[in-house]
C-alpha cells in the first residue's frame, strides 16, 4: 500500500524481496510516488506483506576479495556514494573503488548512499551501470538500473571478485 495515497498495489514477484527493502513506485497514476518498503520475512502464503525497516546507528564495510576466496582489501564505507570499476580517481561525485580485473566494466556498478529523515542513519543501494559482465547480488543478477537495498552479509560480484557487505553497530 502506498503511504502517499494509501493505494494497493499487487506485486507479481513479492517472493524475490523477502527480507530486503526495496525503493517502490505508486501505480496510482494520480501518485506515482516513490516509497520504501521491507519485504518481512513471512510465511508463504503471505508473501505480500509489507512493513518498515527501522533503520539503526550502524558502520558499514566491505570486504573486497579475489576468485581464489583471498582478501584484496577491507574498504570502510562513509555516507558517500561509490562507483565500483576499473578506473580511478573521482566521478560524478562518488569515490572509486577500483578493482584490477579484466572482467570488471570501467564504470562497472554504484554504491549510491541513502539517508533517511534521520542524517545520522544512512544505507545502501546497488545497481549495475550497464556493465558487459553484468553486477551479480546473492548469485541473482541484477537489471541496469534497478537499486536493490544492500544488507549485512550481502554477496556481490562483479568480475572475478566476490565483495561482501558488512554491518556492524556502532557501540
Amino acid at each position: 500500500m502506498c503511504p502517499h495515497c494509501n493505494k494497493y498495489s499487487k506485486l507479481s514477484n513479492p517472493g524475490n524481496f523477502l527480507g530486503k527493502t526495496m525503493t517502490l513506485t505508486c501505480a496510482n497514476p494520480a501518485c506515482k510516488k516513490k516509497f520504501d518498503h521491507y519485504f518481512e520475512k513471512k510465511p508463504k502464503e503471505d508473501i505480500t506483506y509489507l512493513s518498515v525497516k527501522k533503520a539503526d546507528d550502524i558502520k558499514m564495510h566491505l570486504r573486497v576479495m579475489d576468485k581464489d576466496g583471498g582478501l584484496i582489501k577491507i574498504l570502510n564505507l562513509k555516507p558517500v556514494n561509490y562507483l565500483i570499476g576499473r578506473m580511478n580517481g573521482v566521478e560524478n561525485n562518488c569515490e572509486v573503488i577500483q578493482l584490477e580485473d579484466p572482467y570488471v566494466s570501467r564504470r562497472h556498478c554504484l554504491l549510491r548512499c541513502i539517508h533517511p529523515l534521520t542524517q545520522k542513519n544512512y544505507r545502501f543501494v546497488i545497481s549495475d551501470l550497464n556493465s558487459t559482465n553484468k553486477t551479480f547480488l546473492n548469485r541473482e543478477e541484477l537489471n541496469p538500473e534497478e537499486e536493490i537495498y544492500l544488507e549485512d552479509g550481502d554477496v556481490i560480484n562483479v568480475g572475478e571478485i566476490e565483495i561482501i557487505y558488512r554491518e556492524v553497530e556502532n557501540k
